[in-house]
């Protein structure tokens, strides 16, 4: 499977985002790991699953994105990260939790691991556990 990748900033927090296109499939995908937006555009299939083509030969598509309201990325020790992107907002239950597991976990690379929060309404990006990695950030505050 032939990829490629650019990064562009994200349109609704302005960090870098990585798009991956599938030559294969057509599809191009892609999420901020700082707030989560994602955003993918998959070519219009017919039934038979053959890509519906219009003028030039380009592919038909459909745009599909969601909001994000942030991303939690835990990273175990000496092992790969997890990463979770948030659809709804945090409660105030969920954060309590979130910095208990992190603080008592002895299995988990406090150096990889970060929490971000989408705030819609000031449209901030709020860390907490520590900051994304700096290929990522735009202008989080802590």
């Amino acid at each position: 499977m032939d990829k490629n990748n650019q990064n562009i900033r994200c349109n609704q927090c302005g960090a870098f985002m990585t798009m991956h296109f599938d030559n294969e499939t057509e599809e191009l995908r892609g999420a901020c790991m700082c707030c989560g937006y994602t955003v993918e555009v998959v070519p219009v299939r017919d039934e038979n699953g053959q890509i519906i083509r219009g003028h030039g030969g380009l592919p038909e598509t459909e745009v599909h994105f969601s909001e994000g309201y942030g991303v939690i990325v835990v990273a175990e020790k000496d092992g790969p990260c997890h990463y979770f992107m948030r659809k709804k907002p945090y409660t105030d239950d969920l954060k309590i939790i979130l910095h208990r597991i992190l603080e008592q976990s002895e299995m988990i690379d406090l150096e990889r691991t970060y929490v971000t929060l989408w705030d819609r309404q000031t449209k901030q990006l709020y860390c907490f556990c520590r900051q994304p990695p700096e290929q990522f950030a735009a202008s989080a505050e802590s």
